[in-house]
């Protein structure tokens, strides 16, 4: 399993709010989101249901990490997805740890570590 999960009853657009607001709070920046219905929409013309790709980033972690492996930029920012399911709103957020097995750095898993306690965190206090 490579994401941590729950599942919201309620508005979509009000609890993605929430959830930029709550990785805020945890030193959460959002560098990028992607609104992937209106993508699929506009590109390929394909109706689908509300979904939205945050790349959140703490700057403190991203250098830590960086500084000591370039290339783990590939495997940034860490994407949290908020997305409809029927009834009910998801909110998943990849798991940093599954990312830095990928590396033999022992520190580099440590501030994994770090992220995903912050990340589940804010996704816990929806």
């Amino acid at each position: 399993m490579f994401g941590y999960s729950r599942r919201f009853s309620g508005d979509f657009e009000e609890i993605l709010e929430k959830a930029r607001k709550k990785l805020a709070e945890e030193g959460f920046g959002i560098l990028c989101e992607i609104d992937v219905k209106g993508t699929l929409k506009k590109k390929i013309g394909v109706d689908f249901e509300d979904y939205i790709i945050l790349g959140a980033c703490s700057p403190k972690h991203a250098h830590g990490v960086l500084s000591r492996e370039k290339e783990f930029g590939l495997l940034l920012p860490c994407n949290v997805v908020v997305y409809r399911d029927g009834e009910e709103v998801v909110v998943s957020t990849v798991l940093p740890t599954e990312l830095a097995k990928m590396s033999s750095d022992e520190e580099i898993m440590k501030i994994a570590e770090e992220i995903e306690e912050k990340l589940k965190r804010a996704v816990d206090s929806l």
